[in-house]
């Protein structure tokens, strides 16, 4: 699932959910919080987005970590088209 945080430094930036701790919502997005290392973000802070990718519903269904570098991939892909600024969900 992809997700769009809402407060602190990153806010407007698009994240992949990689897990769940107590409390927090485990996310990463392949350059400063790559899946070994996720950043955990307060899930009140957190917006899931309405559309994805292939890849990332495939990776949702499966319970997958991708790689970095195809995060990357797949989120730099949904941030060219949403240009005009994250859509209000």
């Amino acid at each position: 699932m992809c997700v769009v945080s809402l407060r602190g430094r990153d806010a407007g930036h698009i994240f992949y959910v990689v897990g769940e701790s107590p409390g927090r919502v485990l996310v990463a997005d392949g350059r400063l919080h790559s899946t070994r290392r996720p950043k955990a973000k307060n899930p009140r802070h957190l917006r899931a987005l309405a559309r994805s990718t292939d890849a990332i519903d495939a990776w949702a269904r499966a319970g997958a970590v991708p790689m970095d570098h195809e995060l990357r991939r797949e989120l730099e892909s949904l941030e060219i088209r949403d240009e005009g600024g994250t859509e209000d969900l």
